[in-house]
């Protein structure tokens, strides 16, 4: 058995253990979602919040480009793919923006300091109350 074949059934347990399902462009797929906007709900405040990202195997990226449709079964939302990134080495990454706004979440905003906490709790409770 080659590396390649090793490091493709490694990738099949990871995939299968760790995936959320998700649609994109009608076509079913599993991926890793991340949502950085989670964190701050957390309450860990992080400077460089990020888009959304589903990472998945190349391999079943084929025809997603720019623009396309994803949605993430288990949280029912909605984004677009705002960039295709590949890695090489077999997986993967779209960067997305979200087209609804699933309930508790925050919109994007970059905040290019450091927050107090005072301050930063000030700020969340403000736009949650702008967008609840």
């Amino acid at each position: 058995m080659s590396f390649r074949d090793l490091v493709s059934g490694m990738d099949d347990a990871v995939f299968g253990a760790l995936s959320d399902a998700a649609v994109v462009d009608g076509r079913a797929v599993s991926g890793m979602f991340n949502d950085p906007y989670l964190s701050p709900m957390l309450g860990a405040l992080k400077t460089d919040l990020r888009e959304p990202t589903l990472a998945l195997r190349s391999r079943d990226a084929s025809g997603i480009r720019n623009g396309s449709v994803v949605e993430i079964v288990e949280s029912g939302g909605r984004y677009t793919v705002t960039s295709v990134e590949r890695d090489g080495t077999g997986i993967t990454t779209l960067v997305l923006r979200p087209q609804t706004m699933p309930p508790g979440r925050l919109p994007l905003v970059y905040i290019p300091f450091v927050l107090s906490a005072t301050l930063a709790d000030a700020w969340f409770s403000y736009m949650r109350a702008l967008f609840p």
